[in-house]
């Protein structure tokens, strides 16, 4: 029964996670293409971090590149889905299905920040030239904060599914209380 929660909770999480990164990287090109400046406004915080990964799929970009976008998505996802499996497989019985929200929201920022290290060195090379510290570093730097701020969203959905197929009632003990005064009956 675990193993069928932590399987529909990783499931979700990495479906999640990975409709949510194509979306926000095309959210973003859709951004940056009407021309929005979101540097000198206050949601430069949120709208230059969605877009974690550059839409490669328009402006004549190469295969490379998009091979490389939906590698590292697919890469992410994965990762994303095994690390909450092994969490929640983990979890003591009788946990509060919140810890898989907190296990799943770092297993995202871990994997969009692992998963983002081919598509540095692919938008390096294909984008910059070959320049990469130019580059490399404003690449690095989106993954760890696209985690943080959209993170929460798959993990939500893992935490929803894991907590829905919970069909089984929960394993109690009766209450007893340490000390209990004596009743007539027991005293001398």
């Amino acid at each position: 029964m675990i193993r069928a929660r932590a399987g529909r909770a990783a499931t979700t999480a990495a479906v999640v996670l990975l409709v949510l990164q194509v979306a926000a990287s095309f959210a973003g090109h859709l951004i940056r293409r009407e021309g929005v400046r979101t540097r000198e406004t206050l949601d430069l915080l949120v709208v230059h971090r969605l877009d974690q990964l550059v839409w490669p799929f328009t402006d004549g970009r190469s295969r490379t590149l998009q091979l490389a976008f939906v590698a590292v998505v697919v890469l992410a996802a994965v990762i994303t889905g095994l690390l909450t499996f092994l969490s929640a497989r983990l979890l003591v019985a009788g946990t509060p299905a919140p810890a898989v929200l907190l296990l799943t929201w770092m297993a995202v920022v871990l994997a969009t920040t692992t998963a983002q290290v081919p598509w540095a060195i692919v938008y390096a090379d294909q984008i910059g030239g070959g320049r990469a510290p130019a580059y490399w570093a404003d690449v690095l730097e989106r993954a760890p904060w696209w985690g943080v701020l959209l993170g929460w969203v798959p993990a939500l959905a893992a935490t929803i599914a894991y907590a829905m197929t919970n069909r089984g009632r929960p394993v109690t003990a009766p209450h007893q209380p340490a000390w209990q005064p004596a009743t007539r009956e027991e005293r001398p």
